[in-house]
């Protein structure tokens, strides 16, 4: 292909995914707008989760001298547990009571003799089953979220008739939508389902091309 047949697809490319950093950008603002209602009714939006990592690190830094090193690591360990489970979505707070009664064996040790190997192990399975409950409601956000994106991207693509197949093949966006949702192609569809992928994703595409047409440009200079 010609430097200029090359310079040309990148400009459509480039101008396909501003249109899409866009359109991301459009869904995200929307979903704000819906945090309190969604979060409401139990999907989390743009509301990240307290990690074991963060909630240890907090402990640490407030923790208070405990006789051994094992001991302060294991009470910290069950301070992060408990923050965990007790500011984070109701199938992590379920949690909460197993946490309390590690901590209640781990209270009852006498003073001076290590924790017994079976209560570790107990405090390491139970931060096991926590991180892993974590996981599984972190990627359930992340699928009804990608899921609603995609579905407010389809109707905003549809509002301002953004038909990506009729954009590739006319270079230019239809006069006016259709009528009624039955008008609904998959030029919308595939818009929104691409405004799912988040502004972030597309910004970051987009500067690929435009480093593209860069180069693209001073190889047509060197050509020439």
């Amino acid at each position: 292909m010609p430097i200029s047949g090359i310079e040309a697809a990148l400009a459509l490319i480039a101008a396909i995914f501003a249109l899409f950093l866009v359109l991301s950008a459009a869904v995200e603002a929307i979903l704000e707008a819906l945090r309190k209602p969604l979060e409401f009714i139990g999907i989390p939006v743009m509301k990240p989760a307290m990690t074991i990592d963060e909630a240890i690190a907090l402990a640490t830094a407030t923790a208070k001298e405990f006789p051994s090193k094992l001991d302060g690591e294991i009470a910290i360990k069950l301070s992060a547990l408990k923050m965990v489970t007790e500011n984070s979505v109701a199938s992590v707070q379920e949690l909460s009571t197993s946490v309390e009664q590690v901590v209640t064996a781990f209270s009852n040790t006498q003073p001076g003799m290590p924790p017994s190997f079976a209560l570790q192990t107990r405090v390491d399975a139970m931060a096991a089953l926590v991180k892993a409950k974590l996981d599984e409601n972190e990627k359930r956000k992340v699928f009804l979220l990608r899921l609603l994106a995609a579905v407010i991207g389809c109707g905003v693509a549809y509002w301002v008739n953004l038909d990506v197949i009729k954009l590739v093949q006319t270079m230019e966006l239809p006069a006016k939508p259709g009528q009624g949702w039955y008008a609904l192609s998959f030029g919308h569809i595939l818009a929104g389902l691409a405004a799912a992928g988040g502004s972030s994703f597309w910004h970051d595409k987009l500067d690929k091309v435009r480093s593209l047409k860069t180069l693209s440009a001073q190889i047509a200079t060197k050509a020439t």
